[in-house]
């Protein structure tokens, strides 16, 4: 897996000039914005920066030690009026980290990484920022590389054991079957 990195990023680069270590996920291809006319828009390399900046900002303001974007592309589940949750799911395909304060990737964790992290913000911090506003159009599960290697059907539930066992069946749940309705 690649916790043992990302814990050796932020043991080694964090330092009393560095705002945030932001982690981003190698299969994006596109960082979005839900737009007002109903149309989403390609958001440029600056303009991806100065989001970092301001959500780093914000995130330290409410005093949350992460922040993310929003994993849902639907522009049905986009609310103007609620831009930002604080209690809902970040994924690992950007993490924001804003506070140095000894929480850190589990290395048994070969997949799902990302959630157990996500779930220790919660634990200490009681909140993370989504920023509902910004999706990754992302090439998850398709081909080669990334967490392929690790992403077998056997490795997954061997997993999906270990993050029960450590948050409880309550926490981590299997997901329900959809309706065939």
């Amino acid at each position: 897996g690649k916790a043992h990195v990302m814990n050796w990023l932020l043991d080694n680069l964090w330092d009393e000039e560095t705002d945030a270590i932001i982690f981003l996920d190698d299969d994006i291809r596109q960082v979005m914005a839900h737009g007002l006319d109903c149309h989403d828009v390609k958001k440029t390399e600056d303009e991806f920066y100065q989001i970092c900046e301001s959500n780093t900002l914000l995130a330290k303001e409410w005093g949350c030690g992460l922040w993310g974007f929003s994993p849902n592309s639907d522009r049905l589940g986009y609310y103007e009026w609620a831009p930002f949750r604080l209690h809902a799911y970040i994924d690992g395909g950007i993490q924001g980290i804003v506070k140095n304060d000894g929480l850190r990737y589990d290395e048994e964790l070969t997949v799902k990484e990302d959630v157990d992290f996500f779930l220790q913000q919660l634990y200490k911090y009681h909140k993370a920022l989504r920023v509902e506003k910004y999706y990754l159009r992302k090439r998850s599960f398709e081909g080669d590389g990334g967490s392929q290697e690790f992403r077998k059907e056997g490795v997954e539930k061997e997993q999906f054991k270990m993050m029960q066992k450590k948050w409880g069946p309550d926490v981590i749940r299997p997901n329900k079957p959809k309706s065939s309705k």
